[in-house]
C-alpha cells in the first residue's frame, strides 16, 4: 500500500529533475562553443594582421633594396670636416674618426701637395675638398710646368708654384672638357654657353663609374641652372650659346 502512494510522487520527481537539467546543459555547451568561434575568430584576425604588417615591411624593405640607390654622406658644408696627416689630405664626414697615417713627416699631405689651406664642402652629396683657383693669374711670373692631369694652382693672382690635381680646381684653363683627366671619382663639366669654365666635380655613388644626366639628376640643380647633356664621360649644362 505504501509502495503504491510512493511511486507517483517517485515519477514526478524525476521528471522535474530530468527537465530542470537539460535545458541548462544545453544552454551552457551553446554558450561555450559561441566562446570557441569567438575566440578562434579573433586569434585568426589577429594573425592575419600580423601577417599584413609583415608583409607590408618586407615589401617596403625589398623596395629600397631593389632601388639601389645610396644615401648622401652631406647635405651642407657643416657635415664634413678635414682630415690631413702625412698621408692624407681629403674631406671626410664629420662623424668619421679615421685612423692616423704611421708614417713621419715634416709636413702634412696637404702642405706638400699644394693643397694648403683646405676647406671642406659637401659637392653633390659627397664630402669633398673645396675649389681652389687655378686661373686668372696676372702677375709676372712663370707657371709650373705641370704633369698631365694638374694645373698650376694661383693665389693672389699669381701662381703658387704648386701643380694640384684638376679635380682640386674650382675652374679650369682649358675651353672644354675633352682634354681634362678630373682623375677617378671625379667627372668634369662644362657650361655650353660658355659662361664659366670647365671644372670637375665628384661623381656620386649611384653612377657606378660612369656619369650621365640620368645618375646625377638628383644634384644637377647644384652645378647647372639649365637642362644636362651627356657624352664622352663628360657634363654639358646646356645653357644656350
Amino acid at each position: 500500500m505504501n509502495f503504491l502512494r510512493l511511486t507517483p510522487l517517485l515519477s514526478v520527481s524525476l521528471v522535474l529533475a530530468a527537465c530542470s537539467l537539460g535545458p541548462k546543459q544545453i544552454g551552457d555547451a551553446d554558450t561555450l562553443g559561441d566562446d570557441s568561434s569567438d575566440s578562434e575568430t579573433g586569434s585568426t584576425q589577429a594573425d592575419s594582421t600580423e601577417s599584413d604588417t609583415t608583409t607590408a615591411d618586407s615589401t617596403e624593405a625589398d623596395t629600397d633594396a631593389e632601388t639601389g640607390e645610396t644615401d648622401p654622406e652631406c647635405t651642407v658644408a657643416e657635415d664634413c670636416k678635414i682630415f690631413e696627416d702625412c698621408c692624407d689630405c681629403k674631406a671626410i664626414p664629420a662623424s668619421d674618426t679615421p685612423e692616423g697615417c704611421p708614417a713621419d713627416c715634416e709636413q702634412s699631405a696637404c702642405d706638400a701637395t699644394g693643397l694648403h689651406g683646405p676647406v671642406a664642402a659637401c659637392r653633390l652629396g659627397a664630402c669633398a675638398l673645396e675649389g681652389m683657383q687655378c686661373t686668372g693669374a696676372i702677375c709676372n711670373g712663370i707657371p709650373p710646368a705641370c704633369p698631365e692631369g694638374q694645373f698650376a694652382r694661383v693665389e693672389d693672382d699669381c701662381w703658387t708654384g704648386a701643380c694640384i690635381p684638376a679635380a682640386n680646381c674650382d675652374e679650369l684653363p682649358v675651353a672644354g672638357c675633352g682634354p681634362v683627366d678630373c682623375g677617378d671619382g671625379f667627372f668634369c663639366i662644362e657650361d655650353q654657353a660658355g659662361a664659366t669654365r670647365p671644372h670637375c666635380e665628384p661623381l656620386p655613388d649611384d653612377c657606378g663609374g660612369q656619369v650621365d644626366c640620368g645618375c646625377i639628376a638628383p644634384w644637377f640643380s647644384e652645378i647647372c641652372d639649365a637642362s644636362c647633356g651627356d657624352g664622352g664621360g663628360s657634363i654639358l649644362c646646356m645653357n644656350g650659346g
